[in-house]
């Protein structure tokens, strides 16, 4: 009884170490992380539709979540027509670095928020915090804005953007490109966006404050 414990405890052991051991040299793959962040006018139906996206997937199944982040890609990329404000950028470096960097840019993304709630969907899991601040009422028939912060880590491919002038077709092309992918080709995602509450908005000073590094698209 004693002997077959103990191998037990051995195998046991054994399998601890080899989950690290394949857990470390997943984290230092080749990868890639798709960034973009948009400022959508007036696109009511966009803020709908990521938030129901989020809160009806069933996370548990297998690729759901990269699934479900594909779903608001594709949303986005719908409503072209709407994008005012933009950036998209291309990064390679090791899967673990590059997750690390793609969830510091969303805590930064949902940081960028006062009295407006943010969402975000990440690990299966939906997010939200309201933090007090200053409110704005806009004038009547004034744009109101969404903000969309869509990024993930990938499996390496040739996709370059320029760094700069960022246009609404560099953005389409990082979109479409995403959208080429399949689940097992995704290893992490982010998605922010804000407001989330219908009748929430964000008035072009507010977005332009909030969102410095957005281009003019």
């Amino acid at each position: 009884m004693t002997v077959v414990v103990l191998w037990g405890m051995a195998i046991l052991l054994a399998l601890v170490v080899l989950d690290r051991v394949i857990a470390f040299f997943v984290q230092r793959k080749p990868a890639q992380l798709v960034f973009t962040q948009l400022l959508l006018v007036n696109a009511p139906g966009v803020q709908r539709a990521i938030h129901d996206i989020a809160v009806s997937g069933d996370v548990d199944q297998p690729g759901q979540l990269a699934r479900m982040f594909l779903q608001a890609v594709q949303v986005t990329l719908d409503a072209q027509a709407s994008w005012v404000y933009g950036r998209a950028d291309v990064m390679t470096g090791t899967r673990g670095a590059l997750e690390a960097q793609l969830k510091e840019r969303a805590v930064l993304a949902r940081a960028a928020f006062t009295s407006e709630t943010t969402k975000n969907q990440q690990d299966g899991e939906l997010r939200g915090a309201t933090i007090a601040g200053s409110t704005a009422t806009p004038e009547p028939g004034a744009p109101l804005y969404l903000a969309v912060t869509l990024g993930a880590v990938t499996a390496r491919s040739s996709l370059s953007v320029p760094t700069s002038p960022c246009t609404d077709e560099t953005v389409s092309t990082v979109l479409r490109h995403l959208m080429s992918l399949n689940s097992g080709q995704i290893h992490e995602v982010q998605v922010v966006w804000s407001p989330d509450v219908a009748g929430e908005f964000l008035t072009e000073e507010q977005a332009i404050r909030k969102y410095p590094d957005l281009g003019k698209l």
